[in-house]
Formats: C-alpha cells, sequence, structure tokens
C-alpha cells in the first residue's frame, strides 16, 4: 500500500495557509489605524510572527508529509490540449459549468499511480463532493486505463487498512438491529450538522435544523467485524429530507452588510457510521455523517 499526495494538494495546501494569514495580516492592519502607540508595537510583532510563519510553512509540511510516510506526487503528465478537451466535455472531475481544472489535476495523479500492478484498488481522500457525486463515471474511467477499481472517502477513519476487518459477512440482524434502529440514530446524527460546505451558491453557513425523513438505501448497508476485537462497524447510505436553517450575507444601507436568516428545504445524501460492541447489544452513539451533496427542492428559501 501507498499513500501519495498530489503535487496540486500539497501547493494549494500552501496557497491556503498564506492566504489565511495574509487575511489576518490585513485584518491586524486595519485596526493599526484607531490603536495607541503601544497597541501599534504590539501590532507590528504580530504581523512579523504571521510573515514569519508563512515563510517557514512549506518546510514545515514537507517534514511533516515525510515524517508520516507520504509520496509526493509530481503534477500529471498531460497537455493542455488533453485538459481543455476534457473541460468541453465536461468530463469528471470536471463539473457542469466546466469547474474542476485542479480536480482534474488530482484525478489524473491518482490515475497515473495505478498504471502498473500490482496496484490494483484505487482510494481517493477527499471532501470534495465531486468525486463521491461522480464515482461510478471515474471508476469506469479507471477500471478502462488502468483496470483498478475506485473507493471515495471523505475521512481517514472511512478508510479501511488489509487485514483491518474479519473476512466473515455479518448482517443487521446479527446484531440484534433494525433498520429503524439505524434511521434513529441518523436522526440524532443530522440535528445541527453543519452543511455550509455542501449548500448551493449564497447562503454563509447552513445546518440541518429538521428531519422530515430518512430513506436508507437496504443494498447499501454493510457490517464489519473489526479483526481481534468484538467491535461490529456499520455504515449505510441514505437521503434524507431536511430543513436547514441558512445564514446569507446580504447588501444593507450604504455600505453596510447584513447577516439574514432564512430557511431551505434539502435532500441531503450521505453515509452514516456507527459502532457496536458486541453481540445482542445497542449502538454506542449517534455515530458519524459524511455528507455526498445536497439537491435543491423548487423553493430552496423561505
Amino acid at each position: 500500500m501507498r499513500l501519495v499526495l498530489p503535487e496540486v494538494v500539497r501547493r494549494e495546501a500552501i496557497g491556503g495557509f498564506h492566504r489565511n494569514h495574509d487575511e489576518k495580516i490585513r485584518q491586524v492592519r486595519a485596526l493599526l489605524r484607531k490603536s495607541s502607540s503601544r497597541a501599534k508595537e504590539a501590532a507590528d510583532a504580530l504581523i512579523q510572527t504571521y510573515i514569519d510563519e508563512k515563510a517557514g510553512y512549506p518546510s514545515i509540511l514537507d517534514a511533516r508529509i515525510s515524517e508520516i510516510g507520504i509520496e509526493v506526487a509530481s503534477l500529471p503528465d498531460v497537455d493542455h490540449e488533453e485538459l481543455t478537451q476534457r473541460a468541453i466535455d465536461r468530463t469528471p472531475p470536471f463539473n457542469e459549468t466546466g469547474g474542476g481544472y485542479r480536480d482534474s489535476l488530482i484525478w489524473l495523479t491518482a490515475l497515473e499511480q495505478v498504471e502498473d500492478h500490482p496496484f490494483d484498488d484505487l482510494t481517493i481522500l477527499s471532501k470534495d463532493s465531486i468525486f463521491g457525486k461522480r464515482k461510478q463515471t471515474l471508476e469506469e474511467e479507471s477500471r478502462r486505463e488502468t483496470g483498478a477499481s475506485l473507493v471515495v472517502v471523505s475521512s481517514l477513519a472511512a478508510m479501511e487498512f488489509p487485514g483491518e476487518y474479519d473476512s466473515g459477512e455479518f448482517e443487521l440482524s446479527d446484531l440484534d438491529l433494525t433498520s429503524d434502529d439505524i434511521t434513529e440514530q441518523i436522526r440524532e446524527a443530522l440535528i445541527g450538522l453543519d452543511i455550509s460546505r455542501w449548500s448551493p451558491p449564497g447562503p454563509e453557513q447552513a445546518e440541518v435544523q429538521h428531519v422530515e425523513r430518512v430513506d436508507l438505501q437496504p443494498e447499501a448497508i454493510r457490517v464489519k467485524k473489526r479483526y481481534g476485537e468484538s467491535i461490529y462497524e456499520i455504515s449505510a447510505d441514505a437521503v434524507a429530507d431536511i430543513d436547514a436553517t441558512v445564514f446569507v450575507i446580504i447588501d444593507g444601507p450604504g455600505e453596510d452588510l447584513e447577516l439574514s436568516q432564512m430557511s431551505a428545504r434539502w435532500d441531503l445524501s450521505f453515509r452514516w457510521r456507527g459502532e457496536a460492541v458486541g453481540e445482542n447489544t445497542r449502538l454506542e452513539d449517534s455515530g458519524t455523517i459524511e455528507v455526498f451533496g445536497i439537491e435543491e427542492r423548487h423553493y430552496p428559501y423561505r
């Protein structure tokens, strides 16, 4: 097994860190205009700290990547003509509007890693919903070009490592659990969940306020037993009809901005994960939610 970080992701991590610190520096400088001389001295020292942190971050990141044992893969061997055609054809991970340049570089980097045997399985760890939404199309390309299967996860906890689970097959009934038990836990896990990352353009923040309905996909309920332990991990794919509270920034009088609270009703697709210890027992807690995406209703805000 190899752990690989695409160079484009490394550069974006550095760029994100720099942008974050640039914004902090901008905010401190904006406050300096109304500060005392003593406060300005402290602010200057803080700004210099931010500047030093920006300069040192790439080497710190590279050292951590090396310590963990992750390989950094160079940018993929692809020309502009091929990338342009993929964008024109909206080939995933390009989206419906032609966006997805960096995602496509990540995807093509991933394909290069499994071109040679014995790497027959490819797992992409990304919180970008495009990989989950278009997994079927991406896997078709992966199998066609490299023969490798594809798994997409949005968290390290969702990854499976060799020898981690028993080879046996298990069902909910083996644990004295039903789909209703799963649905009840999902409802609890969803309330208050921050879904801002997946919300349509517009809201600054969005979180689940109410769950009207949960539709489990029976064929996508999985039960696995950790090797050598009495812990069972359960996962289920589902779609929930939710009411969300959203906050939207709008133009106020003059140059002022105002924060407006609204409501939205969406279909939320996700994967739920939970654990049970031993057989004939209840679920340990409400579990965790891995969001795949959101679909708007006809009237999204009210």
